[in-house]
Order: C-alpha cells, then structure tokens, then sequence
C-alpha cells in the first residue's frame, strides 16, 4: 500500500477530534420536543453541563396571553428562554438562573397571535432535569 492512505487516516483523525474536543465536557440525554399539539409545547432534557442555543418552531392555534412553565430538579445553571409569535414579534423574555436547586415556575407572555411561533431555549453551564410547557 501506499503512504497516502495511513497520511489520510491520520488527517480525518485529527479533524474528527477537534470537532469532538470541544463538546467533551458537554453530554445531553434525551433532548427532545415531548409533545407539540397546536396549543401546547414541551420540551424535556437531562443534562450535565451543557452550553446550547437551540431554536425551534411551532405552529400555534393560541392567541393572546401564554403560560410558559419552567420546572427543573437538580439545577444550575442559566437557561433563557424567548418566544415569538405568528407575526414574530417576541412576547416572552425570560432568564431563570440555579444553583443546585428544585423549582416550577410560570411566566406569562404579552399578547401574540396565532400562526408559526418560535422558541429559543439558550443555556448556559446547565445541569439537572429541565422541562419547559407552553399553552
């Protein structure tokens, strides 16, 4: 054989460990949209320190005010979440900062309208069990 061939397995090593690297220190179990209908959204995750900025969409029958609940168990962490309506006007805006800590909380967003929504879910260092529903 040829001394290319050992050259390229080396090369595509060395690239495959660079996009690696940087998400060693980062693991994420079961992220996922657990139930979307036209007028609830859930979103679940079980994560160990984890730095993410994910964006989803979401067509919604819901109008006017919306409940967004946050319940974590064994947090810390930032997560920050954004909603916009169908006219992509943002109507929530909200930070929840832990440290090792149990809660739910409810937000409640400005008025919006119905159509295509989306959610923004930015975290920062997080760990624990997190679940977001919006109706």
């Amino acid at each position: 054989m040829n001394r290319a061939r050992p050259l390229g397995l080396l090369i595509l090593c060395a690239v495959a460990l660079t996009l690696v690297a940087p998400g060693c220190r980062r693991t994420r179990d079961e992220v996922h949209v657990v139930d979307s209908s036209t007028t609830q959204w859930t979103w679940a995750a079980d994560l160990t320190d984890v730095d993410d900025d994910d964006t989803y969409l979401w067509t919604s029958t819901l109008a006017n005010v919306v409940r967004a609940e946050i319940k974590a168990d064994n947090f810390s962490g930032l997560v920050h979440l954004r909603i916009y309506d169908g006219a992509g006007v943002e109507i929530l805006d909200e930070e929840v900062v832990g440290v090792e800590s149990h809660f739910r909380d409810n937000y409640f967003s400005s008025p919006g309208v119905a159509g295509d929504w989306t959610i923004r879910i930015q975290l920062e260092n997080v760990t624990g069990k997190l679940r977001v529903i919006i109706d």
